[in-house]
């Protein structure tokens, strides 16, 4: 065997121990994850491929929003996320699904003016005669349950983790019943879980500050 050869055999054996600690080390996080909570997940099987073949879009809180008609996206199904209620054409939207991602929104302080207002736009995803479903990273459990949100919106859950490897970016691999990645932004979440609904045509709007 050559030295270059030998050398890459090394190499390969590192990376195989290396990817081996890496599973079982997210493996461990994932059950921690979730311990105790497998059953806010389960009900997430409700949701796949529910609407294979359809369209959906995606609604960002940019800018460019403002010079968009959104009530023409009334009759189709779209993904909000975040603040976007706070917009004033939140409304004519009709949302079908919103998003809460970011651990930031979910430490609130009943004695702060500004968590009190976020609460209030938070129920505000409820609009006239439209009640979506709305999905929280499970780290708002507590909150969510604090502050009797489940009790005034349709609420389920998803436990998401930073996986860097390849293998656990496959469609195959996307299980909203068990933990999936946790991508830097909420659209990507958004658009992990169109992909396990099923739609196959995904429209992308408002996506201005994003880095895509």
């Amino acid at each position: 065997m050559s030295l270059w050869n030998f050398m890459r055999s090394i190499y390969r054996f590192e990376r195989s121990i290396e990817d081996m600690c890496f599973d079982l080390y997210k493996k461990t996080q994932a059950r921690k994850k979730i311990s105790g909570k497998q059953a806010c997940l389960a009900d997430n099987i409700s949701f796949k491929d529910k609407y294979k073949g359809e369209r959906c879009f995606i609604i960002g809180n940019g800018p460019s929003l403002n010079d968009m008609d959104l009530s023409l996206l009334k009759d189709e199904f779209t993904f909000t996320v975040n603040q976007l209620p706070k917009n004033k054409q939140f409304e004519s939207i009709n949302t079908t699904f919103h998003m809460w991602s970011d651990a930031r929104f979910f430490k609130m302080d009943e004695n702060d003016e500004g968590d009190m207002t976020l609460l209030e736009t938070m129920k505000n995803v409820n609009s006239k005669d439209n009640k979506p479903v709305v999905f929280y990273e499970i780290a708002a459990k507590d909150m969510v349950e604090k502050f009797e949100l489940d009790k005034v919106l349709d609420i389920h859950y998803f436990a998401a983790l930073q996986f860097t490897k390849r293998r656990y970016l496959k469609k195959d691999s996307i299980d909203f019943t068990k933990v999936v990645c946790n991508w830097p932004t909420v659209i990507q979440i958004a658009i992990t879980m169109a992909i396990y609904m099923g739609f196959s045509e995904i429209y992308l709007l408002g996506l201005d500050c994003t880095g895509f």
